[in-house]
């Protein structure tokens, strides 16, 4: 990670950010667009909450939050995505981490048409969440 950069980057936020955003607010868009930057180009979750707290000095309780929500929908993310194969197709889980998806939604190993009502139910909330 280019900190020098990515310092910039997040100044600039602060900077272009609409005056109608209170100081709060536009900290909290900062934080949240450098997590979203970072996390797409693959920094670990530590490395951007030492960068954003020690380095850029930012709201340590924005930073976690902000942390634990992207975590959150990523996961979400992965889960609807799987079970939107289950629903598409007899899919099997192929790997570990589909595995332990299948033993989250499915735990009582049904099969056939009921696991498919079951990932149908789970994903139309999931959807209402969203």
């Amino acid at each position: 990670m280019n900190k020098t950069f990515m310092s910039g980057y997040y100044q600039g936020v602060i900077e272009t950010a609409p005056a109608t955003l209170s100081a709060a607010k536009t900290e909290q868009l900062a934080i949240t667009m450098t997590i979203l930057h970072l996390r797409h180009a693959g920094i670990s979750i530590t490395s951007i909450h030492d960068f954003l707290v020690s380095d850029l000095h930012a709201n340590e309780r924005f930073v976690n939050k902000y942390i634990r929500r992207y975590a959150l929908s990523e996961q979400g993310e992965k889960l609807v995505m799987y079970l939107y194969k289950v629903i598409q197709e007899d899919y099997q889980p192929q790997d570990y981490s589909d595995t332990m998806l299948e033993d989250l939604f499915n735990p009582n190993k049904l099969t056939g048409d009921d696991r498919k009502i079951i990932a149908k139910a789970i994903f139309a909330h999931l959807i209402e969440l969203i």
